[in-house]
């Protein structure tokens, strides 16, 4: 992030396991779950990393983080 500038406060993560959650909270960002993949079976079992967002698809990921910026 340093190497590149990166503002972590304002970033997203997106992923379809419990462990993308999880980074994406460590590192600040806004957490994006998607159903696709892993997803559904993620959500299913999830524990203490629960994202910001669950989205059905990349599309729909991506229209949430579009909204939020």
């Amino acid at each position: 992030a340093r190497e590149l500038n990166l503002d972590l406060d304002h970033a997203f993560f997106v992923g379809d396991r419990e462990d993308d959650i999880e980074t994406g909270r460590r590192i600040g960002a806004t957490t994006v779950l998607v159903k696709t993949g892993l997803g559904t079976a993620t959500l299913d079992q999830i524990g203490r990393n629960v994202p910001h967002c669950v989205a059905t698809n990349l599309s729909t990921a991506a229209d949430f983080i579009l909204s939020h910026q």
